[in-house]
């Protein structure tokens, strides 16, 4: 019987839609192992669950989680997305949004500054055990991921003081290297006061 030659990347994205993707390329895909993805696809699939509509089927969350996450995983573009899950970029713009967004519903608590004294003597106390520095309740740093020139009047804004196109974002840590809080999504030319002040910090 002939059989039809198929891209190795579509077949590896056919076994895992039938969730039969192995720790190898389930690390390739999604930098976790097939657990950690199962776990997440449990936490999110309620979120972002569509219905089926007269005209097509659903994509299934499952599909639309591994989108989201293989982008964030392999900064791959929205065409090399699109063509390793068989779907058009827009919906591989939508499915990242949409999953993004879940993952800021299901987990934003995860991520948040301590507010109770308790907690923060824990962090000081982290802080003084290991540099001997007194009352410091988390490091502070605003990293610049580099981005490509945005078309429009506002590009320009995007120049960050390395005279790179980034975009910005503000982290706290604790003396683990834990974050305790995040701001993302400020175009690299903004102050870094600035930011400071527009994080609710």
């Amino acid at each position: 019987e002939k059989e039809w030659w198929v891209k190795p990347r579509l077949l590896e994205c056919d076994k895992f839609v039938a969730g039969r993707l192995d720790a190898d390329s389930s690390r390739r895909l999604f930098n976790m192992s097939p657990g950690t993805f199962e776990w997440l696809c449990s936490e999110l699939a309620p979120l972002v669950h569509k219905s089926d509509t007269n005209f097509r089927s659903s994509i299934p969350p499952r599909k639309r989680i591994a989108i989201a996450i293989h982008r964030l995983a392999a900064g791959s573009s929205y065409v090399e997305v699109s063509k390793m899950f068989a779907v058009g970029e827009a919906t591989v713009l939508t499915c990242t949004r949409e999953v993004y967004a879940a993952l800021s519903t299901a987990f934003g608590s995860v991520l948040a500054f301590p507010t109770d004294a308790a907690a923060l003597t824990r962090v000081a106390r982290g802080f003084h055990n290991l540099m001997a520095l007194p009352n410091c309740c988390g490091l502070l740093t605003v990293l610049h991921l580099r981005i490509r020139r945005p078309s429009g009047p506002c590009g320009s804004n995007y120049l960050d003081h390395n005279t790179n196109f980034s975009i910005a974002a503000q982290l706290v840590v604790d003396a683990s290297m834990r974050i305790l809080n995040i701001a993302v999504g400020f175009p690299g030319g903004v102050h870094h006061a600035k930011i400071l002040k527009q994080s609710g910090l």
